[in-house]
């Protein structure tokens, strides 16, 4: 089997905030995409959101960053992605990840990635 290359790659989770949408409501997520080029670091300011209608607002949290995490873990396992978050997540989370689905999806992939996150 072939060595795991280590990530150099970082998408780091700034804020959540929720957003009015009319008859919906937005999650939205700002994330630093840092990327290693030929100048060096280059890294680009997104947004990834999710949109559930008003009635479900309740659910939406801004304190955990856990839907994102479970949304952003494919693509940083499959382009080499560090993930790093100013927001926490829940330790029950965190653990499950690091010590259950990280180890056999990088043993069968091609990056060792970090998942750099405080847990509350």
């Amino acid at each position: 089997m072939a060595e795991l290359k280590d990530s150099v790659n970082e998408l780091v989770i700034k804020w959540i905030r929720l957003e009015r949408d009319g008859a919906n409501v937005k999650s939205v997520c700002g994330i630093d995409e840092s990327v290693l080029a030929e100048e060096g670091m280059r890294t680009e300011e997104k947004e990834v959101f999710f949109s559930v209608p008003s009635e479900y607002a309740e659910y939406l949290v801004t304190e955990r960053c856990d839907a994102y995490i479970v949304v952003l873990i494919r693509f940083a396992l499959e382009r080499g992605y560090n993930i790093r978050s100013l927001v926490p997540m829940s330790e029950d989370l965190h653990y499950n990840i690091v010590e259950h689905f990280l180890p056999p999806m990088m043993k069968n992939g091609v990056y060792r990635i970090r998942l750099e996150v405080e847990t509350a």
